[in-house]
Order: structure tokens, then sequence, then C-alpha cells
């Protein structure tokens, strides 16, 4: 299956969400949980929230609201025209193990 591609969402004037994009942002369904502590890179919340997601998605039945809310967001997410992330587009950002899930057919 091919994945939405990945865009920036921007906070400057005139910006508007792409129709049919969804934006994977925290505190939304898709953001990630994962901070980044001191010292750390954010590859490491990034790997953090790809094996939750993994979990998650091959759970038979979610153990609470927020997998639930995960899970619905997610089959939305593979529908969508673009996956928005306020991460620059250079960085590792978890909307590309979303996109990575996505292709691996979850």
């Amino acid at each position: 299956m091919t994945a939405p591609p990945r865009a920036q969402m921007r906070r400057v004037k005139g910006f508007r969400k792409p129709p049919g994009s969804m934006l994977c942002t925290r505190p939304g369904p898709l953001g990630n949980p994962f901070r980044v502590g001191e010292g750390e890179c954010p590859f490491e919340a990034v790997e953090q929230f790809e094996r939750w997601a993994r979990t998650v998605l091959k759970a038979k039945v979610p153990l609470n609201e927020t997998e639930r809310k995960f899970r619905e967001a997610f089959e939305q997410a593979k529908q969508a025209t673009k996956l928005l992330c306020y991460c620059r587009l250079d960085q590792v950002c978890h909307v590309d193990s979303l996109r990575k899930l996505i292709q691996e057919g979850y």
C-alpha cells in the first residue's frame, strides 16, 4: 500500500491545511506521546513511538481509550492525501514511522 506523503504544518499567515490531509500532532490521537528528554535525541522518541504503535496495531483488542482512538485515526490516515506535522522535513519525525507502518500493511 502506498502511504500518503509527509508535509510540514506551518504557523504563518495564510497557510491552510490542504484538503484531505490529516494532522499528526499532539494532543491528537496520532501525535507522538513520547517526548525527547535531556540528553536524548529525537530519534529515540520516534523509535519508542514506532514500537508502541506496532504493539497497539498488532493487538486484537485495544486496552484503553488512547489505543482505540489511535487505531481509528490510523485507519483514517491511510486514506489521507498528506500527513502533517510541525517537524522540519529534514529531521526525523514520528510521521515517518506512521508512513512505514502503512506501507507494511498494518
